[in-house]
């Protein structure tokens, strides 16, 4: 009888998704206000589906409490997050936010369901491990599968739709890619998945198995891995280490993968893993690597924010290795006791996942968030003249650290400095990271280095800049729109003979020649050459610019202009 209330809630589920794909694809409401946007779809994401796993205790005051306290959070969070992206259209500048709060969301939804669920078996919250072990793995072998079956769906949907393509019925193609069949279909697809999964549990206990005895067996080779290369660190030294950049990267995920298959071996607790006694002791020692690991993530992510500043990735490095840190001191101290020591790693575990639970919840909240900590970071870094105000990247403030990020450049654009004032003034103009200026126009002169000294810009080709650099900034110099590289060099030149100087663009991209034609400044030309800023800006300011007619003709076909480019 789940089938029903399974199958009403995904439709329910489905239509809310196409509510909100319709208010974003009409911009209405709630697109119109990001806040209720984030937070309405944190809550459709979430509550239906956990609905769905309880189907079967719909009457049950648990259920909806559960659901209650899901639609709290996931709404509250995605409306701060909303507040926090501060834009009307979000860009993939937007995406790292958005999937660090439903990120968080999942796995703080996905630790708290096994407590309600043991609970509503047990009718007590002082649950069993077992309990809490089975519902784990149910819980995400069920949405694995279930998304795999709604996958699957849609392949053979595809499959239908391009089958009557070819013989000119395009009915079914245009009906499968309407957004209004997409959200309901794919809805009511997973829902179904679930109750048909759910009603065959010994399918997900047999694979269960499988995937526990695989992990298990798997464990002395990552064992094996984390103990030789704690052991090589000595010879080869740390530098290599922190010459790699990714170092940490890679040592976190080994932790995440020896815990991972550690409570793999362990299973529920029931028995210890079926390994020969010497087997058992190896992996017992190299659960000591587990600390040290931890603790040399901690070290290079400590010299990585002393020189560059706490940045998004880096508080979430930080969360991670803190986690990390958590299960590896807890293991060890399993360790240290008389067997069965994994005995011991069941409360390290539920401790350990109350934790990530709340971290990740605060992460993504104002007490804990990444981006007002990276900004205020950032900002203290370049008052305290950590990094020259010329390689300061404003923009990471103004398009990736949200209200935070904006209202620290706000402060910086009236700062005492004006280079600095400056700089933060025209990242907050800008209304894209790229294809859109970022220098205001009436600080665009003030990006020209013009040669021979005393040479004067002439103010209509000032205006030329203004309009041309606005509508099309790609076919111009960067440097006239990115407000973090350094000033264009220019040059007067008469290239033509007719008494009237072009101006010449070096060391930049493209390195375009303007020019006045029938009275109006234009872009003629762009130059083709190469030399580094050094030696091209030595030559400028000593005068040794000089135009010169070349030796070889150029070819007309036609209309068509062919230049000789001679080989070297």
């Amino acid at each position: 009888m789940a089938a029903i209330p399974i199958l009403v809630i995904a439709v329910v589920q489905g239509w809310l998704l196409y509510g909100l794909h319709y208010s974003l694809e009409h911009k209405t409401w709630p697109a119109t206000e990001i806040s209720w946007l984030f937070a309405l779809y944190a809550v459709v994401l979430f509550v239906p589906v956990a609905l769905e796993i309880f189907a079967t205790r719909l009457r049950q005051r648990l259920t909806w409490t559960l659901a209650a306290v899901i639609a709290a959070f996931a709404g509250a969070l995605g409306a701060y997050t909303g507040w926090v992206v501060d834009t009307p259209n979000p860009d993939r500048f937007t995406f790292p936010l958005l999937f660090a709060l439903y990120g968080a969301l999942f796995v703080a939804w996905l630790i708290a369901l096994p407590f309600a669920q043991a609970w509503a078996r047990r009718g007590t919250w002082r649950v069993s491990y077992p309990d809490l072990f089975e519902f784990s793995w149910q819980n995400a072998l069920l949405l694995a599968e279930a998304a795999v079956f709604t996958g699957v769906f849609w392949m053979l949907l595809f499959l239908w739709g391009a089958l009557f393509r070819v013989v000119n019925i395009g009915f079914f193609s245009e009906l499968f890619g309407k957004p209004a069949f997409i959200y309901p279909i794919s809805s009511i697809a997973f829902g179904y998945a679930i109750y048909l999964i759910e009603s065959h549990e010994k399918i997900v206990v047999t694979l269960r198995r499988h995937l526990l005895g695989v992990f298990g067996w798997l464990l002395p080779l990552v064992a094996l891995i984390a103990v030789l290369f704690l052991l090589v660190l000595p010879f080869t030294g740390l530098q290599p280490l922190w010459k790699t950049g990714h170092a940490s990267t890679l040592m976190l995920w080994l932790q995440f993968v020896f815990i991972h298959f550690l409570n793999s071996a362990y299973e529920d607790g029931q028995s210890e893993p079926r390994y020969p006694a010497w087997l058992k002791q190896v992996v017992r020692f190299a659960v000591f690597a587990l600390p040290i690991y931890a603790a040399l993530c901690a070290y290079s992510l400590g010299l990585r924010v002393e020189q560059h500043g706490w940045t998004l990735a880096r508080v979430w490095a930080a969360i991670a290795t803190f986690i990390a840190a958590l299960y590896g001191i807890g293991y060890a101290a399993a360790a240290l006791r008389r067997s069965p020591w994994m005995a011991r790693m069941a409360p390290v575990n539920v401790g350990v996942a109350a934790v990530v639970a709340g971290v990740l919840l605060l992460a993504t909240s104002p007490i804990l968030d990444p981006k007002r900590m990276s900004a205020a970071s950032q900002a203290e870094r370049l008052r305290a003249g950590r990094i020259s105000v010329d390689k300061f990247d404003y923009d990471y403030l103004r398009f990736e650290l949200g209200r935070y990020g904006k209202n620290v450049l706000a402060e910086l654009s009236k700062d005492s400095n004006k280079e600095i004032a400056g700089l933060a003034s025209a990242s907050l103009a800008k209304t894209r990271k790229y294809g859109g200026p970022g220098v205001p126009a009436e600080l665009l002169a003030s990006r020209i280095e013009l040669f021979p000294a005393g040479a004067a810009l002439d103010p209509a080709f000032i205006k030329y800049l203004q309009d041309a650099v606005t509508a099309e900034q790609w076919k111009h110099p960067s440097c006239l729109s990115q407000a973090n590289q350094k000033a264009c060099l220019m040059v007067a030149l008469d290239l033509n003979g007719d008494g009237q100087p072009e101006i010449l663009t070096f060391d930049s991209h493209p390195q375009a020649v303007y020019g006045m034609v029938d009275g109006q400044w234009k872009r003629i030309g762009d130059l083709v050459g190469a030399g580094t800023r050094q030696t091209i800006g030595a030559s400028i300011r000593q005068s040794s610019v000089k135009a010169e007619a070349t030796a070889w003709s150029d070819v007309r076909v036609g209309e068509v202009r062919f230049i000789l480019q001679r080989t070297p």
